[in-house]
């Protein structure tokens, strides 16, 4: 992957330069070394070394380096993950929104479910 992004890199700086008969056949190239989408491509071409101002002060320039990963620390340990994904799983997979709705009748409906269950 980082062959592929310094490959680009490269190719950004001449594309930048070219004409737009010339940008055509740069595109080419570039998509069959890497094997980049068509659009793709043509957005990291433009957006490398284009320069912006945000304020007075501030100005931000596009860059084709490797962009940080965000990482989000974990909220649940791994039993109570897996105890969630087997209710996600009961609940026929349903989405975030319906899950957020759902979820807390759920757990009292299968609170009360098992208390009644280990009275017997």
């Amino acid at each position: 992957m980082s062959e592929r992004r310094a490959v680009a890199k490269v190719v950004a700086a001449r594309y930048r330069q070219a004409s737009k008969k010339q940008k055509g056949g740069i595109l080419d190239e570039l998509i069959a070394l890497t094997g980049y989408n068509c659009w793709y491509a043509v957005g990291l071409l433009r957006g490398h070394g284009k320069t912006i101002k945000v304020t007075r002060r501030v100005t931000l320039v596009g860059d084709l380096g490797r962009s940080p990963k965000r990482w989000r620390p974990r909220i649940c340990d791994g039993v109570v993950l897996e105890s969630l994904k087997k209710i996600w799983a009961i609940l026929d997979f349903i989405c975030g929104k319906r899950w957020r709705l759902f979820f807390p009748r759920s757990l009292r409906y299968w609170n009360t479910a098992r208390r009644s269950s280990s009275m017997r």
